[in-house]
């Protein structure tokens, strides 16, 4: 069947005046943020909507330098300041290429033409790093990429992404 999904989250625009980050109703596909600073809160709110026409698994695999990681005590959900929705469970973490790698699944069958709730809401600078250490982490890229498998013929979304990776 036909599985097509769309990976995307609310624009940002910053305040330069209070250093501060607001997600405005508007979807975009990225964002840049610009003049990090420690303890700093940036919304990101990744969404997958279903635009094929039959129910599929989704999960999000969401990509973030080592380098950048090791200034984080409780790892992806201090990244994500604990903001993980009910329906998505973080699944895995792999080391790749210099990257950890976090697995994020949907719990729920995605059906055709609905969309997920945000999987996280925001990421946050940790406020225990230095100011030299936040301008050596000012220009990093969090890489997300939607997967998706036809719901027809598994169980649930365990069965599912096994058989994906296999």
């Amino acid at each position: 069947g036909n599985i097509s999904i769309a990976l995307d989250e609310a624009k940002v625009v910053k305040d330069t005046q209070t250093n501060t980050w607001t997600a405005v109703a508007e979807r975009v596909t990225a964002n840049r943020y610009e003049g990090i600073s420690p303890g700093v809160e940036l919304p990101k709110d990744p969404r997958i909507h279903n635009t094929g026409d039959n129910a599929a698994y989704v999960r999000l695999k969401i990509s973030v330098p080592g380098s950048v990681m090791n200034y984080y005590n409780n790892g992806f959900l201090e990244l994500i300041n604990n903001t993980l929705h009910a329906n998505w469970v973080y699944t895995d973490t792999k080391e790749e290429h210099g990257n950890r790698v976090y697995t994020v699944t949907y719990q729920k069958v995605l059906e055709a033409g609905v969309s997920t709730e945000a999987a996280f809401t925001h990421v946050m600078i940790p406020a225990s790093i230095t100011n030299q250490q936040a301008a050596a982490i000012n220009s990093f890229n969090i890489h997300i990429v939607a997967e998706a498998i036809q719901a027809d013929g598994f169980h649930n979304v365990t069965d599912a992404f096994t058989a994906f990776d296999n």
